[in-house]
């Protein structure tokens, strides 16, 4: 299956046009569009968030950051994987956008109680499976 994250990504309208216009000439740039999950619009600036995504879409996206930049396209880029500590964030202020607030995604980390009722039913089950194997072979 392959590594996976989630990510989020806010740009400017000028940065989402931009990513359509690529989207016509390049089919994974229009992949990432299809697949987005969250697509907001806050005055002049789009949230755009892919969930569950594998690392080769992260890095079409990752690396579309880079030709916003190379416009001075301001952006803001964080990336969630599935190991707990990896987390990346970029970002890039254009000189025109350095007196405006551009936000950066929100990163929570919390407890999921009902993930955790789910394990312990497995490792319940799992452990009552081998103490019924283990049984059986003392039995014997």
């Amino acid at each position: 299956m392959g590594y996976r994250s989630d990510v989020r990504l806010i740009t400017t309208k000028k940065g989402f046009t931009f990513m359509e216009n690529q989207a016509k000439a390049d089919s994974e740039i229009k992949e990432a569009i299809d697949w987005l999950e969250i697509k907001k619009e806050y005055a002049n600036i789009k949230y755009m968030g892919w969930n569950d995504i594998n690392s080769q879409a992260v890095d079409v996206i990752q690396n579309f950051t880079s030709e916003l930049e190379d416009r001075n396209i301001s952006y803001r880029l964080s990336i969630i994987g599935e190991n707990l500590g990896d987390i990346q964030e970029y970002d890039y202020t254009a000189p025109k956008d350095e007196k405006k607030y551009i936000p950066y995604p929100s990163l929570n980390r919390s407890f999921d109680e009902a993930d955790m009722e789910q394990q312990f039913g497995y490792y319940k089950h799992h452990i009552e499976s081998h103490l019924d194997s283990e049984e059986m072979e003392c039995d014997e």
